[in-house]
């Protein structure tokens, strides 16, 4: 094993700590933190084991998968990565909708952290809706993630991506 690769197994099993002393924290005293900054970490906590799994499903075997073909030229180690990226697009997208527009209304994540995305009355929402959420995640990055900070301040807890896509993500058995 290289050295590159026991680092990343250890940058991924300090995501998995920190993912697990989170979990641990927010769910055995919830009363600690306030409404709204409780409900955004949750909701980072579901969205970091959210992408660790779409990590290691899709990059990982991905990036294994460069290895065994062992391309020499930079031309075609940017034309993998860049097949790679595109997957990993379209793979976390269709996870992300087909998961929160299902009956359970939420991904693996948020499931984990008592979580699910209802529409603004409260019943699952479609998956072009969930689409549009995905999406509207892009404008909640820019610029420096400052879109996320909606989910702390706003009345009904929203982030920009569930203004856009008129949504919201409650704990589960508390609708609007």
């Amino acid at each position: 094993m290289s050295t590159e690769d026991f680092q990343v197994l250890v940058g991924i099993a300090a995501i998995l700590d920190v993912i697990c002393v989170c979990w641990i924290i927010f769910r055995s005293r919830p009363a600690v933190l306030g409404t709204g900054i409780r409900l955004a970490l949750y909701r980072l906590v579901a969205l970091a084991i959210d992408q660790l799994l779409c990590f290691l499903t899709i990059v990982v075997p991905g990036l294994a998968f460069l290895m065994v073909v062992g391309s020499t030229t930079q031309t075609q180690i940017q034309q993998y990565v860049g097949v790679l990226v595109l997957i990993w697009l379209v793979a976390t997208w269709l996870y992300f909708a087909l998961m929160e527009s299902s009956v359970r209304q939420a991904t693996v994540g948020k499931r984990t952290m008592g979580l699910i995305v209802t529409d603004l009355s409260g019943r699952r929402i479609s998956f072009g809706k969930a689409t549009c959420r995905f999406l509207g995640r892009f404008f909640a990055w820019f610029p420096a993630g400052f879109g996320y900070l909606t989910l702390i301040f706003s009345e009904k807890r929203q982030g920009i991506h569930d203004m856009l896509a008129g949504t919201l993500v409650v704990t589960k058995g508390q609708c609007p």
